[in-house]
């Protein structure tokens, strides 16, 4: 994704990677600090909270062990469960639909993928959004584990990283005075 386009979902990441760091300060061990065995787990819970914001514009409670939706939960056990993924794709559809119907229109920069490819074709739409939550979680998340395995040995090129990401996201105070 181009820092352009990340910018757009910006404050709905920032809400997942928020629980994400939660959810490991919840389940490192307290002495080493070290992330359990199943840490893969948690990365792909992250990763398809993460694709679900863009595809569907829907966090589905998967970092959040209070928060668990059973139907979010067997979306992330049996992700190759096909109706599954439709039903939530559908879900997003109608309520897209309905919203439009009411006259609700949101800037083209608060737009989920879905919501813009409804207004080309429903069908690309849908597989669209559907190859999103099928692909976009094993793959995110087997570069996402190779990236902070390579930050978390190299913690001057996490520093370089930090500096340059600061540099382009917009801070809370820019944030707040946005959006009141």
């Amino acid at each position: 994704m181009q820092p352009k386009n990340a910018r757009l979902y910006y404050k709905k990441m920032s809400q997942v990677n928020q629980e994400f760091a939660q959810r490991i300060k919840a389940i490192r061990d307290a002495s080493t600090l070290e992330v359990p065995d199943n840490f893969i787990d948690t990365i792909n819970r992250w990763t398809l909270e993460s694709v679900s914001v863009m595809a569907l514009d829907r966090q589905l409670g998967l970092l959040k062990e209070s928060n668990k939706r059973i139907e979010a939960t067997k979306l992330f056990h049996l992700l190759e469960d096909f109706f599954k993924v439709l039903a939530y794709i559908d879900e997003a559809v109608e309520r897209l639909e309905k919203e439009a119907k009411e006259g609700v229109v949101r800037p083209e920069n608060e737009q989920s993928v879905l919501e813009k490819l409804l207004k080309v074709d429903k069908k690309v739409a849908t597989i669209m959004a559907m190859d999103m939550l099928m692909a976009g979680v094993d793959t995110t998340s087997s570069t996402f584990t190779g990236v902070i395995l390579c930050l978390a040995k190299n913690p001057e090129k996490q520093a370089i990283l930090r500096e340059e990401v600061m540099k382009i996201l917009p801070t809370r105070t820019r944030i707040s005075r946005r959006n009141p």
